[in-house]
């Protein structure tokens, strides 16, 4: 009844309601009926996860499965796929640009389930990876460098030194020591991440990639520029087979390579 009242909008994207229809839906709902509500909102949602969030190709799913995800306070759930399904959803916002919402979700998440489940659980240091993320992305260094070595060390005791998620807290803090100027000592972690990158995921994996993307930058800013025109077209060529030429890193690396051969005066020699 509520599409003939005018009250809700119902098209390709799903159902949208006015907020205000909620609150009042929500108000006249008893205790025992908000618990079977929650209860089916996040099956739904669990099952309707896109994954795979730093892939353009999934963004148009993750975006129509935003507001829902917002609006189910995930940072309560007991649900372990769901909590998932949070920490994705700011790896989304984060790679889509949608920063300001990133943070806070990533903000929220994380002091809530560092009370709750303390800071070496799982879940709370992938939100303190997406919380490290987000102060880079707005430029505050030294707050992302605190928390990465933070996250580090908690991900190296907990889940080992060549867990992909204790790899992927060892290249935010590179990314944040580089960042803050210690251009020498982000070269040296990334070296020993890309290392351990090929090792346990593979030359071809995108995190992979992303590490060798990351050194070769490093490279070029102290000075070892053919190393580094090396390693971006390397790179580059495994990215476009990966990825895709129109991939989002794929580009970066085409304009990394650029740099590169800029600095060498336009020939790569």
């Amino acid at each position: 009844h509520l599409p003939r009242q005018s009250l809700a909008r119902i098209d390709q994207r799903g159902l949208t309601m006015h907020r205000l229809t909620q609150a009042i839906l929500r108000d006249r709902l008893t205790p025992d009926q908000v618990t079977v509500t929650r209860a089916r909102v996040e099956a739904l949602l669990a099952v309707s996860n896109p994954s795979d969030p730093l892939n353009p190709a999934t963004w148009p799913r993750w975006a129509q499965l935003m507001p829902h995800v917002l609006a189910a306070d995930l940072a309560a759930t007991d649900n372990l796929a769901l909590r998932q399904l949070a920490c994705q959803a700011c790896s989304y916002l984060l790679a889509r640009g949608d920063t300001s919402t990133g943070y806070d979700l990533a903000s929220q998440l994380y002091q809530q389930w560092h009370y709750r489940l303390g800071g070496d659980d799982p879940h709370t240091l992938a939100a303190a990876h997406n919380l490290a993320w987000a102060h880079r992305a707005m430029g505050r260094y030294t707050a992302a460098r605190d928390l990465d070595q933070d996250t580090l060390a908690r991900c190296r005791r907990v889940l080992g030194v060549d867990h992909p998620d204790t790899l992927a807290s060892a290249s935010n803090l590179a990314a944040a020591l580089y960042l803050l100027g210690e251009a020498r000592a982000a070269r040296d972690l990334n070296q020993d991440t890309l290392d351990r990158r090929r090792r346990v995921l593979g030359k071809d994996h995108p995190d992979t990639l992303t590490s060798a993307s990351n050194l070769a930058n490093h490279m070029r800013v102290l000075g070892e520029v053919r190393a580094a025109r090396d390693l971006d077209q390397a790179t580059l060529d495994r990215r476009r087979r990966v990825l895709g030429k129109d991939h989002p890193d794929t580009l970066t690396s085409a304009h990394n390579l650029a740099l590169d051969l800029r600095a060498l005066g336009g020939d790569g020699r």
